[in-house]
């Protein structure tokens, strides 16, 4: 396998570690007041919401022929920027984690 071939599922392992990140920023305590900068709670769930929508539309979480993996094989400079969007999504949720 060079190094521009996909790894097998890399946009599906991914997202799955968002869906990760995002229970695990759910089920933290919240403490926020109005002048806090930190979102509330059901705030975060309607993102997980939504970013769950997109996936599914997308096929992120699929696999074989169906998932956006497959899908995107041969096109290796969009799959990079898949998978950058995804890798940055992914920090910023766990930067958010970390407050």
């Amino acid at each position: 396998m060079s190094a521009d071939e996909p790894l097998p599922g890399e946009l599906r392992s991914l997202g799955l570690d968002i869906f990760k990140t995002f229970k695990t920023l759910i089920e933290t305590s919240w403490v926020s007041n109005e002048t806090d900068m930190v979102p509330s709670r059901r705030s975060v769930e309607l993102e997980e919401e939504r970013f769950r929508l997109l996936a599914q539309s997308l096929g992120l979480l699929q696999t074989g022929h169906a998932s956006l993996d497959y899908r995107v094989r041969d096109a290796s400079v969009i799959r990079a920027a898949l998978a950058d969007l995804l890798s940055e999504l992914k920090a910023h949720l766990e930067n958010r984690e970390l407050l």
